[in-house]
Parts: structure tokens; sequence; C-alpha cells
């Protein structure tokens, strides 16, 4: 799951945990859109659904020189299976109302798909 601490406001940053207990040292996968998500619109892996529409944004944080959204979307998780990455939300008014979804996967090259779990999604409300 993904914990957030404190409100998603226009030109601030929002620390995130990412926690998957099940899963201590494997790599991790952040996904971020607007358009939304859940398990029956989501993106069908092998055995799993991801629960986020893809969009501009989630193309737009992998793009090499993007303006960076998130201090990190991929790492290892720790030996509690926890790791973190920081929200950076711009100070665009025009911004307020967007809802931010995030998903993270938890990877393993042994896995079928490389995915051996998927995270609820998390919503961030931005706000003024």
């Amino acid at each position: 799951r993904i914990a957030g601490v404190g409100p998603a406001s226009i030109g601030t940053s929002l620390p995130l945990t990412l926690k998957d207990p099940y899963h201590p040292g494997a790599g991790w996968l952040l996904g971020l859109g607007v358009s939304g998500g859940d398990y029956g619109l989501g993106v069908a892996l092998t055995e799993q659904t991801l629960p986020l529409i893809p969009d501009a944004l989630t193309v737009a944080v992998f793009q090499p020189g993007s303006a960076g959204l998130v201090t990190a979307v991929a790492g290892v998780l720790n030996g509690f299976g926890e790791a973190t990455t920081t929200l950076l939300i711009p100070a665009q008014p025009v911004l307020v109302g967007f809802e931010i979804s995030m998903v993270f996967v938890s990877t393993s090259p042994t896995a079928l798909d490389g995915v051996v779990g998927v995270s609820p999604r998390y919503v961030a409300a931005v706000v003024n």
C-alpha cells in the first residue's frame, strides 16, 4: 500500500511510504496518473490487474529529463518491505482539484510477468 503524510497542497511536497511486507528486498516501480483507475479498468497483467488508467502523466514521469513529479519512480524495498519517495506538487493553482492516482508494483525476475505484488490505488487530491 501507499501511505501519504499530509495534504497535497500546491507548491509543497508530499512524503510517500510504499509498503509491501510480503516482498522485502524486491524491486518497486511507481505509476502515476490523473485518469483514475480501478481493477475493472486498469492494466491487466498476467496474474493481477494494475488499478491505474495510464495517461500522459504516467508516460511523462518515466521520461529522461522530465520535470520530476516524484523524487523516485523505482527502487528496492528495504528489509521491512518499505521504501520512500516524495510527490512534488508544482505551485500552479490550475492543479487544484486534480486527483493524482498512484500505484506501485513489487518486482522480481523470477515472477511470470516480473510482478510479485500490486498495491491498491492511492489518491492524492490537490488542494490550495
